[in-house]
């Protein structure tokens, strides 16, 4: 008998080693199930939303973001009641993720974003009437801060060239209003939609906050179509005195669109 039990101990060993490779293998299988599904957590709900940008997948739920895509998407002062805030920065602002922009090139309200804030396209008569009144009021500020350079100006040469000093507190008010006037015509919800597409730092010198040079020179290309006079406008930030944006244009309707109705307030002057 006991040279028959000890017959019998590699047999036993085998099986015992077969087992045990066997809880192994189905060890590792398990792992690589769960670290897919960790990874699909992290990367995104679904295959597909792994392959997303941060930007994407931060509009499909609450994920965190890296530092250069949040100064992309939120306002730098997280003050979620001027939703405006975040296109201030000088740049393309957070026109990614929102997929949407309330003014086009010529200062027309575009259809997109009154889809997006839920708007009829009967709405747009109250929408551009809003944006007038802060034209209106943001032409006056700025006129009433212009001052003809003489130095850089040749009146022989029909060069005219007025500088414009920083005014951020009317830039703020307008916005303001702007906003109210929205919120009191649309709702507040539809009224921060349309604030959220609004770029100021396209129109008066990111309303106010730069420094804008105006530059009127003799038009040299089809002066017979296109006019006598060519606009070109210039913004400055004032805390480091670099140029921050601006245009060049022989077109009325852009040049209203960067700077209302200042060419006309200045020569009434």
């Amino acid at each position: 008998m006991k040279s028959s039990a000890l017959m019998l101990k590699p047999t036993v060993l085998y099986g015992v080693g077969a087992l045990l490779l066997i809880l192994v293998i189905l060890l590792v299988v398990l792992r690589s199930i769960n670290g897919s599904d960790v990874s699909s957590k992290i990367g995104g709900g679904t295959p597909d939303e792994g392959r997303m940008s941060e930007v994407e997948r931060a509009e499909n739920r609450d994920a965190p973001l890296s530092p250069k895509s949040a100064a992309r998407t939120a306002p730098a002062n997280r003050d979620e009641s001027r939703p405006w805030e975040v296109n201030r920065e000088g740049n393309l602002g957070d026109r990614e993720s929102r997929g949407f922009v309330l003014l086009d090139g010529s200062g027309k309200v575009t259809a997109r974003a009154i889809e997006m804030a839920g708007l009829e396209t009967d709405d747009i008569d109250a929408v551009e009437s809003a944006l007038a009144d802060a034209w209106k009021k943001m032409s006056a500020a700025m006129a009433s801060r212009a001052r003809f350079d003489a130095t850089s100006s040749d009146a022989e040469n029909r060069v005219f060239v007025y500088r414009v000093a920083s005014f951020p507190s009317e830039g703020d008010a307008a916005l303001e209003a702007m906003y109210q006037n929205f919120a009191d015509t649309f709702g507040a919800d539809s009224a921060a939609i349309l604030m959220r597409g609004f770029d100021p730092w396209q129109h008066f010198g990111n309303f106010g906050k730069y420094e804008i040079e105006v530059r009127y020179e003799p038009n040299t290309f089809r002066p017979q179509i296109y006019g006598e006079t060519n606009t070109r406008i210039r913004f400055f930030d004032p805390a480091t005195g670099k140029e921050a944006g601006g245009a060049s244009s022989l077109e009325s309707e852009t040049i209203a669109n960067y700077i209302g109705q200042f060419t006309d307030l200045v020569k009434d002057r």
